[in-house]
């Protein structure tokens, strides 16, 4: 007979378990691009769904290896840990008055209660002693944090202390509801580990306005960065001793499950809570709302042709031809950002460039017709026309600035032998120290964070060289630059997104290396191996040919398909760029010859890029 409850039951928690990650990737997805204007000012534009989908996504193997308890070794998952817990912070210091420095003090203080909760569950047994003290010390100092939030600075602070007693009581209900299981991880049982998160978005609706007079968008942003340092604090830092004491060896990771880790997922969730509280409420979210106006980036030319031309279709003239200069202008405008040429003169459009004669007449002509009063039939077309013929000139004056397909190849075989070479040594060096057979050299928690860790380390590597410096190792070697549409270095979300897409190589080749070099070295009693082309090797030898030319032909296939990328976009930009809104240039623009009528004007290399403000989202 059927156990209808039971069955049902099960039903769901499988739903929600698999299920709970798409629906959250469309709700952020409609959020970022649907009501995009609010999204890119409380921190969740399109960089953060993109590093929270497909950067959290590819980064199932990235651990980041933190220190050693014991026989074990600590980790944090990018993709389920680091990833999520930037975007939260980046979302909450856009939301405090002070920003970074606020951010700063709330994490100080984060800290402050987190090591004397942590002390407190190290001094105790497991047990109903153990959480009533847990509770105890959280609402002290959630009571200390409401006196902070009093006094002349009242607007300034009462944000912050907001913002840590939520997260204070994620962690309390976060910490009762989990359990440590050695040699597994922290669990949480369907429906409980969906209460907190919903609490906490419903909660941050519901006391913004008591501590922030302003806008209420920001109650999103808090819902989301309070909730996800509340599971860390509550589970993978006061639930993690435990999991020491079991007598299992083994690597674990903070947010080891990624996209389907309570730290990944529970942020989501208070963040669609706090949305659904909004509604329910009937409080709206206007474009105005949430904090700060950002700098608005340059448009792609060809995507303002694109809108033209989909205006046209509509019927809408007046828009078209607007898109259409706007295009134009576009055009221009990057142009003389690539080569270095002064800023546009509106009187004088394409001066100092070197351009044929007719497409400064074009540009006058097609300014004429955005600003006419009445527009004929056939004028939509000759602006649609002319703007084409604008930003093929405007990509082909700039297109020598940007870096040609092979530097950008060569510039990353060179950071990929800077990132490879000591990681090689250290994989061998554990292969020829580790004890026992190769199964007991696979499962060692030392071997597997090596692996793993090299993928995390690479991809930090590329991001933040790129956010820091705006090249890594080879780019500089090569002299070329990352900088954004507008010539600043990327922000830190930009710098994620756009090497998130090189994590499919950074993972291939980090398992791939790892498992050649101990099959090299420490290969035992395995069956006898050929060559592609047949040749028989010996054991050992004939695996780690093919497991080592294996890892080369994926390497090699999906470098091609990046490079082909490359080579047929515009602005020469791989899928990480078009993603990120970056580009990748020569560190300085080649010399052009003086335009039409500015015989003087000529390209200087420019200073260096300054970053761009804020983490860019």
């Amino acid at each position: 007979m059927v156990d209808w409850p039971t069955t049902v039951f099960d039903t769901a928690a499988l739903v929600a378990d698999y299920g709970l990650p798409a629906l959250l990737w469309l709700f952020l997805y409609l959020l970022a691009f649907e009501r995009r204007e609010f999204a890119e000012r409380i921190g969740f534009g399109r960089l953060s769904f993109w590093l929270l989908g497909l950067g959290a996504t590819l980064a199932t193997v990235a651990l980041l290896p933190l220190a050693p308890i014991g026989p074990d070794i600590l980790a944090v998952s990018l993709g389920g840990g680091v990833f999520p817990l930037a975007i939260g912070a980046v979302a909450l210091g856009r939301t405090f008055a002070q920003g970074r420095r606020d951010l700063g003090i709330w994490l100080g203080l984060l800290v402050l209660v987190g090591a004397a909760l942590l002390g407190t569950v190290l001094a105790l047994p497991v047990g109903i002693s153990q959480d009533a003290a847990v509770f105890t010390v959280a609402l002290a100092a959630s009571l200390a944090a409401a006196g902070f939030a009093t006094g002349p600075n009242r607007l300034r602070r009462a944000p912050i202390a907001g913002a840590l007693v939520l997260t204070l009581g994620v962690a309390v209900a976060t910490f009762v509801a989990s359990t440590p299981l050695a040699g597994s991880g922290i669990s949480e049982t369907f429906p409980f580990y969906l209460l907190p998160p919903f609490g906490a978005g419903f909660a941050a609706v519901l006391a913004w306005r008591s501590f922030h007079p302003g806008p209420t968008g920001g109650a999103l942003a808090v819902a989301f960065a309070a909730t996800g340092f509340g599971v860390l604090l509550g589970a993978d830092v006061l639930r993690e001793p435990p999991l020491y004491q079991g007598g299992y060896a083994g690597l674990y990771a903070i947010g080891g499950a990624g996209v389907f880790d309570l730290l990944y997922l529970s942020p989501l969730v208070a963040l669609a809570a706090a949305y659904l509280a909004h509604r329910l409420l009937g409080r709206s979210l206007r474009p105005e709302e949430g904090g700060a106006p950002r700098p608005t980036p340059p448009g792609r030319p060809s995507a303002l042709l694109l809108s033209a031309g989909r205006a046209r279709v509509g019927g809408d003239p007046r828009r078209s031809i607007e898109a259409a200069w706007q295009g134009a202008r576009e055009a221009e405008a990057q142009a003389r950002r690539l080569v270095g040429a002064p800023a546009a003169d509106p009187e004088r459009p394409w001066a100092g460039l070197q351009v044929p004669p007719w497409v400064p007449a074009d540009a006058a002509n097609l300014g004429a017709l955005a600003r006419a009063p009445e527009l004929g039939p056939r004028d939509v077309d000759r602006a649609l026309i002319a703007a084409a013929g604008q930003i093929y000139v405007g990509y082909a004056v700039g297109r020598e600035r940007f870096a040609p397909v092979l530097h950008r190849l060569l510039a990353f075989l060179i950071d990929l032998a800077v990132l490879t070479v000591p990681a090689a040594l250290v994989w061998a060096y554990l292969a020829v120290s580790t004890p026992g057979d190769l199964a007991t050299l696979f499962n060692a928690p030392a071997f597997l964070a090596a692996t793993y860790g090299y993928v995390a380390l690479a991809f930090l590597y590329f991001g933040l060289t790129s956010y820091w410096r705006g090249r890594t190792v080879g780019k500089r070697a090569l002299r070329l630059l990352v900088t954004s549409r507008s010539l600043d270095r990327p922000g830190l979300l930009a710098s994620f997104v756009r090497e998130s897409t090189k994590l499919v190589v950074l993972s291939i080749l980090g398992i791939g290396a790892a498992l050649s070099v101990a099959l090299l070295l420490r290969g035992g009693a395995l069956a006898a191996g050929t060559t592609p082309a047949g040749i028989a090797l010996p054991a050992d030898l004939g695996i780690f040919v093919s497991l080592a030319a294996t890892t080369a032909g994926f390497v090699t296939l999906v470098g091609t398909v990046g490079l082909l990328f490359v080579a047929v976009t515009d602005d020469r930009q791989r899928l990480g760029d078009v993603l990120a809104g970056t580009w990748v240039i020569r560190d300085r623009p080649p010399r052009a010859p003086p335009g039409p009528g500015d015989p003087t004007t000529a390209a200087t290399e420019p200073p260096a890029p300054p970053r761009s403000a804020g983490g860019g989202s």
